[in-house]
């Protein structure tokens, strides 16, 4: 599978939202969120995704693309492992309701990311169908008891080896972040190194 470059992406008061007060600063929201996973290391920074979940491998499903308030020109910064990256960005809205609002907007409309399917392959190129892969995505809610949002895992195997791809769209407060970990093969610990980047974001955020 082709390697992706991942990036830490922190924006500062959204002009689309209004730039009110109680909105976190980009240098504010840099600091809090600069914190590498373990066994990760800073990587060169790439823009943000523009879709939270993509159509299946036949073409079928549904593309979900970025929520329009997530624009702007935020900061970056970016992580990266032998056969891994993990991607996260983040934007501060005015309120708290505000970035509620764009989670629950995006949430509502990933009902059609999901799909099961079995694949077929030609990896000699000699015209037959002679390898099996399979290729699945679902989209649920998530909360850790701190963020609130949606989770959106995606795997595919096929004779050129798998990828898997764990993403969180998620809101605290006044703060809406996007975390994405891709791996070059089925990694179980995929989902945990998630899990712990967002915890120790609403650590540093306070």
């Amino acid at each position: 599978m082709a390697r992706r470059t991942p990036v830490l992406l922190v924006a500062g008061c959204l002009l689309a939202a209004g730039c009110g007060d109680d909105a976190l600063s980009a240098a504010g929201l840099t600091g809090s969120l600069a914190t590498g996973p373990a066994g990760f290391v800073a990587v060169a920074a790439r823009p943000e995704p523009t879709a939270l979940c993509e159509p299946a491998p036949d073409g079928s499903g549904t593309t979900v693309p970025l929520p329009a308030e997530l624009s702007g020109s935020p900061g970056a910064v970016s992580y990266a492992r032998a056969e891994a990256t993990l991607d996260a960005w983040a934007w501060s809205f005015p309120r708290e309701e505000d970035a509620e609002r764009v989670v629950t907007g995006a949430a509502g409309s990933l009902g059609g990311c999901g799909y099961v399917l079995s694949t077929a392959h030609d990896p000699d190129g000699d015209g037959t169908l002679d390898a099996d892969g399979s290729a699945a995505q679902e989209a649920a809610p998530w909360s850790d008891g701190h963020w609130r949002g949606v989770r959106v895992h995606r795997q595919a195997t096929g004779p050129g080896g798998s990828e898997q791809v764990e993403r969180r769209l998620v809101s605290a407060g006044p703060v809406v972040v996007l975390v994405a970990h891709t791996a070059d093969d089925a990694d179980p610990a995929g989902p945990a190194t998630v899990d712990a980047h967002l915890r120790d974001v609403a650590a540093a955020l306070g």
